[in-house]
């Protein structure tokens, strides 16, 4: 993961970049859960408003084209792989993924 570094006042605070990978037929919740968490942590709970994430949290595909969902939902990739760190994503439906999908998080690829 990526460390970025955000003013707050007069600290600094070293936010962790997050990747979560879209493939095609993704379940909303297998990313949406994810992101909500990431993006709604705080580390003082009295400053929840002022206070931003300690999370940078980005949607990563393969490609830049729009990812659907199993619903149909159309979601927007915030990057592709060749410019994301590696990152892992656990998912219930894998047999959609394809084998760039399973490389670059470095899962086994199977269609078992």
């Amino acid at each position: 993961m990526t460390r970025v570094r955000l003013k707050e006042r007069h600290n600094q605070m070293e936010r962790k970049r997050v990747g979560i990978v879209l493939f095609e037929n993704i379940e909303v919740l297998d990313f949406c859960g994810p992101f909500e968490v990431f993006s709604v942590v705080r580390l003082n709970e009295e400053r929840r408003r002022e206070d931003p994430s300690p999370f940078e949290v980005l949607l990563v595909a393969e490609k830049n084209d729009p990812v659907v969902t199993t619903g149909g939902m159309k979601v927007i990739p915030d990057h592709t792989f060749d410019v994301i760190v590696k990152s892992l994503s656990n998912c219930h439906s894998c047999e959609s993924r394809s084998p760039e999908v399973f490389e670059f998080t470095g899962f086994p690829f199977s269609r078992e």
